[in-house]
């Protein structure tokens, strides 16, 4: 077989401009794309907006809750702001409920039916928008819309994109890392303006997608710049980071103490990448065989790059070797490529994990660790290196070989892909389609008694006893409080200030013990084995109760008659509660 090398350079201002036709092919082709692989992957019961029973479990129950309760809430300062938890509530982007949909559809609150989820309609945004900047990325790397088609259907049928569908959402936003690897590209004349809107809605998305960003744009201030322009680069990192963090603060990220963001110190390296995971299928593909992982890593760092983006790496590898034209457009992206191995090294933490062993514990200082423990779930910074791997090994074939050659080769390396995520594809349809329908069916709220809409008349708040995030049942508490206007102490969040919810129990579990309960409150028991026994003092005028299986306590509920009623103090479940 005969390579034919070009000595032309991958420079982004030899390929001609994409504002024109390539952008209404993008819209019209690459949405095609999205749009097709979203319906392959998920029913269309997922669009419909009043069904929000199939995200009752898990992330998706922690994302639509704390969207649920934040639409019927007033307006805070500021707008992200939520009372959702009371004293461990915070906003909702720390429930993750994507505030890039959350805050406009709580301006059309009032027009919208009782229970609206928009999770499904992201998710199709998502792949939409995953077609439409992977055809604007390929016009970058070629003029052949042969060769673009080929590229946008290999970087929208993304392994990692994919898997967040799994439980969490918010994570599926992947076109704004391919948006971001197109302004490195393809800086526009308003660069500033495009950093600044896009690094906003990135943190309007999620806290990971924003670091992977921020990554990508430092890589495209060094090319534009470099040493020699400092003020100008300056100059634009203020203005950017003012716009973020403006951005940052309507949202709600400094409702929280700034010592709550790291989410503890022993989590890094937990969630890390294996350094296997660009070649680990973990399961589905049709030619490679799963390779041994911790659990953690399997799924959180996964990132296998497809029998097919495989081979397209091993023949730019190739290409480095044998071609200077090919080494010299990869020198031009030097820092893309620095920023790729730090994600990288980042990912794999200082637990080094190769299969299912550690070969490697890099021992880091205190104030290092802690900084690096914000981004807990290290594996997700791979997706920068993942799709500039992809990316840029398709840019060195086609841009050094011939272009009938180079197109024939990319065919049979998306053909091969085809075939080698095909298993995983369809195995990840089957999941989606069971769960939703599952959930869709057999989800109901627990709380059937009568009892709860008589409490909801009484009462102004829901206390979970203790108050813990991800109290059991905590789900279906949250939508009876926010339906019946209360408030309630527990939820489900990202980061949580722990003082915070100290502090809570503390003075709760006082006001119990010397039966002082808050009479605008109902409480509700539930234990962990770390709480141990406590004790509650009850009032004559006090029900106490097991409803629907929950142990309750109504304060005042019989007012003057003073017929206090005790149904549990003698069941087995309750032996770790004391009544004196």
């Amino acid at each position: 077989m005969h390579y034919s090398f070009s000595s032309a350079s991958f420079d982004v201002d030899t390929v001609p401009d994409w504002r024109g036709r390539d952008v209404a092919l993008a819209l019209a082709v690459g949405g095609a794309l999205g749009t097709a692989l979203f319906f392959l992957l998920l029913p269309a019961a997922a669009l419909d907006p009043k069904n929000f029973q199939w995200l009752m479990s898990g992330d998706l129950m922690q994302s639509y809750v704390g969207w649920h309760f934040f639409r019927g809430e007033p307006w805070l300062l500021p707008p992200g702001a939520s009372h959702y938890g009371m004293e461990m509530g915070s906003s909702i982007v720390f429930t993750d409920s994507i505030p890039l949909f959350a805050l406009p559809f709580k301006l059309l609150a009032a027009w919208l039916p009782a229970t609206f989820q928009y999770f499904g309609i992201w998710v199709l945004v998502c792949f939409i928008l995953q077609g439409v900047f992977a055809w604007l990325l390929a016009c970058c790397v070629t003029t052949r819309r042969s060769a673009q088609l080929l590229l946008a259907l290999l970087l929208t049928v993304s392994t990692v994109m994919t898997l967040r569908v799994v439980g969490h959402h918010a994570l599926v936003g992947h076109w704004l890392i391919l948006a971001a690897l197109l302004l490195y590209l393809r800086p526009p004349a308003t660069t500033v303006l495009a950093w600044c809107v896009l690094s906003g809605a990135a943190a309007l998305v999620h806290a990971y997608l924003l670091y992977l960003v921020l990554a990508v744009w430092m890589a495209s201030v060094l090319r534009r710049y470099g040493w020699a322009d400092a003020r100008q680069a300056l100059t634009e990192i203020a203005a950017v980071v003012l716009s973020l963090l403006t951005v940052m603060w309507l949202a709600g990220y400094f409702t929280l103490p700034t010592g709550s963001f790291s989410g503890g110190m022993e989590y890094y390296g937990r969630y890390a990448a294996n350094l296997n995971a660009f070649w680990n299928p973990d399961w589905g593909s049709r030619f490679l065989p799963a390779r041994p992982s911790t659990p953690e890593s399997a799924f959180e760092g996964y990132a296998y790059l497809g029998a097919g983006g495989l081979l397209l790496v091993a023949l730019a590898a190739l290409l480095l070797m044998v071609s200077k034209a090919a080494r010299a457009d990869a020198k031009q992206h030097w820092p893309l490529i620095v920023v790729a191995l730090v994600l990288w090294a980042i990912a794999v933490s200082n637990h080094v994990m190769l299969d299912d062993r550690v070969v490697l514990e890099v021992a880091l200082p205190k104030p290092l660790l802690k900084m690096l423990a914000m981004v807990r779930g290290s594996g997700w910074l791979l997706w920068v290196p993942y799709y500039a791997l992809l990316l840029g090994s398709a840019a060195l074939l086609l841009q050094c070989a011939r272009p009938r050659l180079g197109i024939a080769i990319l065919l049979g390396i998306v053909v091969l892909q085809g075939l080698d995520l095909s298993p995983r594809m369809l195995g990840l349809r089957s999941v989606f389609h069971e769960n939703i329908a599952t959930q869709t069916k057999e989800w109901k709220s627990p709380l059937v008694s009568p009892f709860w809409d008589e409490a909801a008349q009484r009462y102004r708040t829901v206390r979970f006893v203790p108050a813990r995030p991800s109290a059991p049942d905590y789900g279906a508490f949250a939508l009876y409080a926010a339906d019946h206007g209360m408030a309630i102490n527990v939820g489900r969040y990202a980061r949580v200030a722990g003082s915070r919810v100290g502090k809570m129990n503390t003075a709760q579990n006082e006001r119990l013990a010397k039966g002082d309960p808050d009479v605008k409150s109902l409480y509700v028991f539930w234990t962990s084995a770390e709480e141990g026994p406590f004790p509650v003092r009850i009032g004559r005028r006090d029900r106490v109760d097991t409803i629907d299986g929950f142990r309750i306590l109504a304060p005042d509920w019989y007012g003057d008659s003073g017929n206090a009623q005790i149904r549990w103090a003698d069941d087995e479940r309750n032996k770790d509660i004391l009544l004196p």
